[in-house]
């Protein structure tokens, strides 16, 4: 039993990383360094924007319209349902995302409130 123990530990790599190249190492800042590119081209910042506030948002192109601006009408203290947005004076689907809107870095999405007649 003690020689198993001994051979074992005699070994003395047991536990730890075999050392790796400099060419892997390389080679895997380099994956990072791309996948963070990929990252920030997938994201885009986003301005919403009522009469009384503006929000700005860092979002991914695949995040849902609807979701970022349930979001500003939380940070704006404004009712979701009571609220109309536009973009360029368009309306557009809430449902849909910034890629399938075609939506660019920097754009701007005004928010009006419904106003009822009396």
């Amino acid at each position: 039993m003690d020689k198993m123990f001994e051979s074992s530990s005699s070994q003395g790599h047991l536990g730890k990383r075999p050392a790796s190249s400099s060419a892997a190492l390389e080679k895997r800042g380099k994956k990072r360094a791309t996948e963070g590119q990929e990252e920030s081209q997938r994201q885009i910042s986003l301005t919403v924007k009522s009469q009384d506030k503006e929000v700005h948002f860092q979002v991914k192109r695949s995040t849902s319209m609807e979701k970022i601006l349930r979001k500003f009408c939380e940070k704006a203290r404004l009712e979701y349902r009571t609220m109309k947005f536009f973009m360029d004076s368009q309306s557009f689907p809430v449902n849909s995302t910034a890629d399938e809107l075609h939506l660019n870095d920097g754009d701007e999405i005004e928010a009006l409130g419904w106003q009822t007649g009396a």
